[in-house]
């Protein structure tokens, strides 16, 4: 026979469920714009406040509900604040919405979704805990409950490290982007290492024609090695891109509307560019089709196309904020000078790296 009090319980559970439900359907793509004035700051501040009252309520549920001992009365509290929190959290969401950079409403609605989710799984454990209950199966669903009160907990600590502007956001995207980056420079610059024959044992495969030991020919390892000079300086010129404007000045940004549009771009920018160049390095294995090089080259060269007015204009952008900050023309002009010259001219030499690969081309394997 269930008493009063738990069946209230399980009441606040399902409502629980239910917000997590109505805030998953919306997040983190279609959540309503809400109206506010407030500035970044605040809301910031407002979202990680919520984060919070979260951790807490959701520990308290947790002690409430114990399937040791639970105290069904005293976990009505805690569940309505948690439900409240979950609405909170969304509401907070459609004030941030995209007036402050798409690429951070991403991040943070993200962060939302993951959060939401995992307090639906720990809400979940616990109604699973009440029908095991009823059934005498109280261990198995005991043990899920203690993992999904850690994920709880766990997702709301590591969404805490959330970004305090657009610029912040984006460089997050460029930063774990460029990982990739290197790892597929260790590739090709794997492929261009003179092979061991001592190493190159039959594996039977040979005969199939799917031979695991196939060589490059001397065009093919110079085209490698061409690409591999590209591959090099794209990756450099976008470690460059992040240290050098991917971090907003000393003094808190005004980000203006372009800005921030610009911002959003290059976030979609970076991981087009790494798929270019994945795409491309694949092509480098023997036997490599003219063909496939020509195409992924071709869009290779598509992406640094786009990639380059934004760099650029945000470069320009900065050296003026710089300029402004500093209030110094001595200090602003040399530097704006050097940094410039070097993203032109890294530009430069990837273009004329692309166009020895494609020389590479017009020759027969």
């Amino acid at each position: 026979m269930i008493s009063s009090s738990q069946q209230k319980s399980i009441f606040a559970l399902n409502l629980v469920l239910e917000n997590c439900d109505a805030a998953l359907a919306v997040l983190p793509h279609n959540v309503n714009p809400e109206p506010s004035s407030h500035s970044f700051s605040v809301l910031h501040k407002d979202f990680l406040s919520i984060l919070s009252l979260l951790h807490a309520s959701t520990t308290k549920v947790a002690l409430t509900l114990n399937p040791a001992s639970p105290e069904y009365t005293a976990s009505i509290a805690p569940l309505t604040d948690t439900s409240n929190n979950i609405s909170r959290l969304v509401h907070c969401l459609g004030m941030i919405y995209r007036r402050h950079g798409e690429a951070l409403f991403k991040e943070i609605a993200s962060a939302a979704q993951h959060i939401v989710a995992a307090v639906k799984s720990f809400v979940q454990s616990l109604l699973a805990i009440h029908n095991a209950t009823l059934n005498s199966f109280e261990g198995a669903a005991s043990g899920d409950y203690i993992l999904r009160t850690g994920a709880v907990h766990e997702a709301i600590e590591r969404e805490r490290a959330l970004s305090n502007n657009n610029y912040d956001a984006v460089r997050k995207v460029w930063q774990r982007d460029y990982d990739s980056l290197i790892d597929g420079l260790d590739e090709i610059q794997e492929m261009c290492k003179p092979s061991d024959n001592t190493q190159d044992l039959d594996d039977g495969w040979d005969d199939l024609g799917l031979g695991s030991n196939a060589k490059l020919s001397p065009l093919e390892l110079q085209r490698t090695e061409k690409v591999l000079t590209l591959i090099k300086l794209s990756t450099l010129l976008h470690q460059r891109t992040i240290k050098k404007l991917l971090t907003p000045p000393k003094l808190p940004p005004i980000i203006r509307k372009d800005i921030n549009a610009l911002l959003d771009t290059l976030a979609l920018s970076s991981p087009s560019l790494l798929a270019a160049s994945d795409e491309l390095i694949s092509t480098m294995y023997p036997p490599q089709s003219q063909e496939a090089v020509a195409e992924n080259l071709a869009l290779f060269d598509t992406v640094m196309t786009e990639i380059r007015p934004l760099v650029i204009s945000l470069e320009a952008e900065q050296e003026v904020e710089v300029g402004m900050s500093h209030l110094s023309l001595s200090d602003g002009s040399g530097n704006a000078k050097s940094k410039k010259t070097w993203f032109s001219t890294c530009f430069e030499q990837i273009e004329l790296s692309r166009r020895t690969v494609e020389d590479t081309l017009k020759e027969n394997i």
